[in-house]
């Protein structure tokens, strides 16, 4: 312990004077971090993972006495960024060291530059397109919660905008991630770290269920164990809006709350500050509230469906209680079978047993990152260069194959061997549609035509007099103004369509893609 403090000399007190001492997953990841070196921090929720990350990467950064961003911090959702950046401007305001948070699809540049920028994969894209002078003295990034987007096409977007902040910055930067338990963390090492310790902790609870048949009987056994604050999980957000609208004829007057993608920033941020300040609540929610955000106490995780594997049922159900010794859990099971499925879950839960991520990179990736490596270089990119930058995704011969396509249908031209992009890919980049993989980057937004307020986003009805339901109320479109959808409120929860959709396809450039490529890319 006292080698530790001497360690931390000057951040021990900022980062531990509200908390027990430091526990063993934080003096195990101490010295590898403050000799710069990469390491992958696995551990279940509310084991301090963020201070056994950060406590080192500060000591070992505030040795440099200038004013240059030194430490960029990367989180999968705005939600966890506004999180993490109140939390670091608390700690190191003391020091007098900047923080700053940065997200959305055209964040402006930080002028001056703070110690830590605060920002999504999808903000940092926009960054190294646009103000890339701004990351080149990062010296540290850290992936928060690398679980998230580990085996899907934000994790494969990730790797390709690690390679680019190495070629910016010339070197190699110290990568420090954090993640939930997985079951294959050699793997996440070798795809963001390149290599790199991995460093586990303990704090595995036991897993109290539950199984009820319906909804009135999920509210029956909140109401017989006097629970208040409930989180509850649906797959979808059509799904969510659906069981939302139940619970309230179930329950009329009830404090429900809805918290999805779909809706606006700002709807999720009221939701998020409701469960921070009220007694009693039940909040329906996708996995957007899977992540660690602080919402204040959850006592109890209801499942409205059965997660679709067990890291999935584990992360859900570790926001309950998170300083309790169980996690009480509610699963709604209207059959045996699906009864069977939960208690299988819980069982894996207790075990500690994980299912392996099978990796199959989502080639739309590369169309996307090629869009806008090239926009960020308006003079052209040397096609090597190029292939190099998006070498983690797959095979040589698959890459050449996709840049050919785009050029033979003119989305990209190719001058010797300079490729460039086309006066279509710059208007995509001005716009902003340039740097996200998400489903929804192509979608409409939802406009509440009262009020001007933006409610929601996503594949919305767009025949006026539609009526849908979101964030709990219902909707009816009043007009369509290109990608805005304007609406009323509507009297009633008749909604022909449950919330917003999310687009049909596997992802917003597949329309890009060769046809043979549509299905995936192998690992190379």
């Amino acid at each position: 312990m006292r080698a530790y403090r001497r360690a931390l000399r000057r951040t021990y007190l900022a980062f531990y004077a509200h908390h027990n001492a430091p526990n063993i997953l934080q003096l195990a990841a101490c010295n590898p971090i403050l000799k710069g070196e990469n390491a992958l921090i696995v551990a279940p929720t509310a084991t301090g993972k963020t201070e056994a990350a950060l406590a080192p990467i500060v000591e070992r950064r505030m040795s440099l006495s200038d004013d240059n961003l030194r430490i960029l911090y990367v989180a999968p959702t705005r939600a966890l960024c506004r999180d993490m950046g109140d939390r670091m401007k608390e700690i190191l305001g003391v020091f007098k060291r900047k923080v700053l948070v940065r997200t959305g699809d055209s964040p402006n540049a930080p002028d001056p530059p703070p110690f830590m920028l605060v920002t999504t994969l999808e903000s940092l894209d926009s960054l190294l397109a646009r103000a890339p002078t701004a990351l080149q003295t990062v010296q540290t990034v850290v992936l928060d919660e690398i679980h998230a987007v580990h085996g899907n096409a934000r994790g494969d977007q990730l790797m390709v905008l690690l390679q680019r902040l190495d070629a910016l910055c010339q070197r190699e930067v110290q990568r420090v991630a954090l993640s939930a338990t997985i079951a294959d963390p050699d793997v996440v090492v070798s795809r963001y770290l390149g290599e790199g310790q991995v460093i586990v902790g303990e704090g595995r609870r036991a897993t109290v269920l539950k199984c009820v048949p319906d909804l009135a009987g999920l509210l029956a056994a909140l109401r017989e164990q006097r629970l208040r604050r409930v989180l509850c999980f649906a797959e979808t957000r059509a799904q969510v809006e659906e069981a939302a609208a139940q619970l309230l004829e179930l329950m009329p007057g009830g404090r429900i709350l809805v918290h999805h993608a779909g809706l606006s920033a700002r709807s999720r941020h009221e939701v998020e500050e409701s469960m921070r300040t009220f007694s009693s609540w039940l909040c329906v929610a996708t996995s957007t509230l899977e992540l660690g955000i602080d919402v204040g106490t959850i006592e109890a995780v209801a499942l409205l469906q059965v997660p679709v594997n067990p890291s999935a049922f584990q992360q859900r159900i570790g926001r309950g209680a998170r300083r309790d010794s169980v996690i009480r859990v509610l699963g709604v099971a209207e059959t045996d079978e699906r009864k069977r499925q939960l208690e299988m879950h819980a069982l894996f839960a207790d075990r500690g047993e994980l299912e392996s991520v099978r990796i199959r990179v989502d080639p739309g990736v590369a169309v996307q990152q090629i869009f806008s490596i090239l926009f960020s270089r308006p003079s052209g990119v040397e096609e090597d260069e190029l292939l190099q930058l998006l070498r983690g995704l797959t095979a040589r011969v698959h890459l050449k194959r996709v840049i050919d396509h785009l050029v033979a249908e003119g989305h990209i031209r190719r001058e010797r061997d300079t490729l460039l992009a086309t006066t279509r890919v710059m208007d995509l980049g001005r716009r902003g549609t340039v740097h996200a993989n998400l489903p929804d980057s192509h979608g409409s937004q939802v406009f509440d035509s009262s009020t001007g307020r933006m409610i929601g986003n996503g594949f919305a009805p767009r025949t006026p007099g539609s009526v849908f339901v979101l964030g709990g109320r219902s909707w009816k479109v009043q007009s369509v103004k290109k990608n805005q959808v304007l609406v009323v409120p509507h009297a009633g929860a008749d909604g022909t369509q449950k919330g917003l959709g999310r687009s049909r396809g596997k992802g917003p450039w597949d329309a890009y893609l060769p046809a043979e490529y549509r299905t995936g890319f192998e690992v190379s």
